[in-house]
């Protein structure tokens, strides 16, 4: 093998010293760093500057949120200027499993909201709780609306004004779209991200989604009825992610290769 790609959270020293000797450029994508691994290339897409530290690797390191690798469908919304009238539409995605069932809490807080807000709601893939989540939603058929087994949800995210995540791809993906978003994180590196976000002027990291109430929840959504604060969180976004983070790192294979002589 001549390039081998990975694409992990966090990918080890042990494993990369394996795939080390299965080829001759080895790139990983990684998101967390923190720790000494030394493939040729790290490409780290994570808006956190701490997690860009590779521990004195002599890997050439490229990092920010300029290379988060999202599908090119993306990048036709970021290049639209988004009107907005009030937070009118949102959209819960709480990523793949959402172990704390906060998609549940969320969901009970906007039922309860007695508000006109369409609310359309993603199950991911490893949620346990779907049925409890379809009863829900079906008391509140006309307001609320569930999506499962979507191969993408560029369209739905583009379409709201606001959006309900924790700090994990989804968070980038919506401020590529430009739609601002309320996070309720649930591990460390989500919490560092949307507050890395929110300091860079998009988004509010409203805090652990497992202990979040549902006044502190719908207060946060309240703030967001401002056009003229949706427009500004949008815009900001936009700016920080514009969905060309996979042809990026396709230039610097590329390039990788021509400079080591590598064929394919």
């Amino acid at each position: 093998v001549q390039v081998l790609v990975t694409n992990l959270k966090r990918i080890s020293k042990f494993q990369v010293d394996v795939l080390h000797k299965m080829c001759s450029l080895l790139v990983c994508i990684d998101e967390l760093g923190g720790r000494f691994i030394e493939p040729e290339i790290i490409v780290n897409n994570s808006i956190v500057s701490e997690y860009h530290d590779y521990k004195e690797s002599k890997a050439k390191i490229f990092a920010g949120p300029q290379y988060i690798s999202i599908g090119r469908e993306y990048q036709a919304f970021n290049r639209q200027l988004r009107n907005f009238y009030g937070a009118k539409n949102v959209i819960v995605s709480m990523g793949g499993t959402n172990p704390s069932q906060s998609t549940l809490r969320i969901v009970e807080a906007l039922h309860a909201s007695n508000s006109e807000t369409k609310i359309n709601v993603v199950a991911g893939s490893g949620f346990e709780f779907v049925e409890h989540l379809e009863s829900l939603i079906q008391k509140n058929y006309g307001k609320m609306q569930l999506h499962k087994g979507l191969n993408s949800i560029a369209h739905l995210l583009a379409g709201a004004d606001v959006g309900i995540t924790v700090g994990g791809n989804t968070l980038y993906e919506l401020a590529c779209v430009g739609t601002p978003a309320i996070v309720l994180y649930e591990e460390a590196h989500e919490r560092k991200q949307a507050e890395t976000f929110s300091a860079s002027g998009f988004g509010v990291c409203l805090g652990e989604g497992s202990k979040i109430g549902r006044a502190t929840l719908l207060e946060a959504l309240r703030a967001f009825d401002d056009p003229t604060g949706l427009l500004e969180h949008s815009r900001k976004g936009q700016q920080l992610v514009d969905g060309l983070g996979m042809e990026r790192i396709a230039c610097i294979v590329e390039e990788s290769m021509q400079s080591a002589r590598i064929s394919v």
